[in-house]
């Protein structure tokens, strides 16, 4: 058998397998007789190769409800690499073949060359590693503690300045006598007269204005004014203007500058009382002459002498001897017998016959026939479909992305 061209591995072989032929053949002539001469192979090695080594990557971790943190390992590489694949070359044909009707043909090798030993490389790491598993971590305790709570009573409540109001009354005198002004008469309550309100802050006015109504009456609200440090001393009333078109229409001096009185006080208003105010006209009204004017009592002038001056008691000068000293008093000596010494009370001895012992009480006896058990009591029994067992929460599982971290407090 040739050996094929460009295997230079059979080449170097066959020098060798031919001495071997050789030397079977000599030591086997005497044997051969007319029998067939049947080759056979030499039997495979006995420790047979290896199957190809196929890697396994190890089963994925089970889903546990709290993984751990994700720490890829590679697996490590086979301790013993694999052997290559092995190549069986059967050996060649004997120079002269036999007589034989087998003719032995070795297998062809394999057309494409053998693939290279096979290196074991791990796999690469995840480009991106998993988050670590969130661990829910409460916030910090205070580093200040709270004080123990001690109540602390509101303050008592602040009153803001009260509101002033003025008030009072409007007059219009038809029959005013401007050179006697006792002999006024004939007067009537005044309305749309307007009326001037002045309350003095130190340097500062306040001033309001109000008109009257029917009745002739007026209220005047004078805000802002500091009551509670000037009080109703500060504020006054007069007038200011007369209706339109009435012939009574100048102001006379009646109560002009009076003091304001007090009429009702509060944390929210202070009303101030004013006297009445007039207006009169130039000339009396027509009606004015046939009325008589009202009698008013004169009383008599004082007499020219003044009388005595009143009397003032003088008491009497104190005596010339002064009084004798206060007595002392002095207790009385001591008895000169001491007094006899305490009385002690002493028991009469007992009575000769002894008194009978105490009363001990006996109970009587059990009655004879005992009285009933107490009365025990047996729950009915259970109904025959038993109840449903009682209801046990599952919570679902977690979520597959943990949650975001806790909010930090600071």
């Amino acid at each position: 058998m040739k050996a094929q061209v460009g295997d230079p591995r059979r080449g170097h072989l066959l020098p060798a397998l031919a001495v071997a032929l050789a030397i079977l053949f000599t030591s086997n002539v005497a044997t051969v007789s007319g029998d067939s001469y049947d080759y056979k192979s030499p039997p495979p090695p006995s420790p047979s190769s290896p199957p190809p080594y196929v890697y396994k990557s190890p089963p994925p971790p089970s889903p546990s409800p709290t993984p751990p943190p994700y720490v890829y390992k590679s697996p490590p590489p086979p301790s013993p690499s694999p052997p290559p694949p092995y190549k069986y070359v059967s050996p060649p044909p004997p120079e002269k073949s036999p007589p034989l009707p087998y003719v032995y043909k070795s297998p062809p090798p394999p057309s494409p060359s053998p693939p290279p030993p096979y290196h074991y490389a791990s796999p690469p790491p995840p480009k991106k590693s998993p988050p670590p598993p969130y661990y829910y971590e409460s916030p910090p305790p205070p580093s200040k503690s709270p004080p123990p709570y001690s109540y602390k009573s509101p303050p008592p409540p602040h009153y803001n300045e009260p509101v002033v109001k003025v008030v009072g009354q409007v007059y219009c005198y038809k029959c005013y006598d401007w050179k006697d002004t006792v002999d006024s008469h004939m007067k009537k309550l005044f309305e749309g007269a307007t009326v001037k309100v002045t309350c003095m802050a130190g340097s500062k006015a306040f001033v309001a204005y109000g008109e009257t109504k029917s009745y002739g009456e007026y209220s005047v609200v004078v805000e802002g004014f500091p009551y509670s440090k000037y009080g109703a001393e500060a504020c006054k009333a007069e007038l200011d203007a007369a209706p339109k078109g009435s012939p009574c229409n100048i102001a006379t001096e009646l109560n002009k500058g009076a003091e304001l009185k007090v009429e009702s006080k509060s944390h929210e208003e202070v009303v101030l009382m004013a006297k009445p105010l007039a207006f009169a006209p130039e000339k009396p009204f027509k009606e004015c002459n046939k009325l008589t004017p009202p009698y008013y009592y004169k009383s008599p002038p004082p007499p020219t002498k003044s009388p005595p001056p009143p009397y003032h008691y003088m008491s009497p000068p104190p005596p010339e001897n002064s009084p004798p000293p206060p007595y002392p008093y002095t207790s009385p000596p001591p008895p000169e017998k001491s007094p006899p010494p305490p009385y002690i009370y002493k028991s009469p001895p007992p009575p000769s016959p002894s008194p009978p012992p105490p009363y001990v009480y006996k109970s009587p006896p059990p009655p004879m026939k005992s009285p009933p058990p107490p009365y025990v009591y047996m729950s009915p029994p259970p109904p025959s479909p038993s109840p449903p067992p009682p209801y046990v929460y599952k919570s679902p599982p977690p979520p597959m992305k943990s949650p975001p971290p806790p909010p930090k407090y600071y």
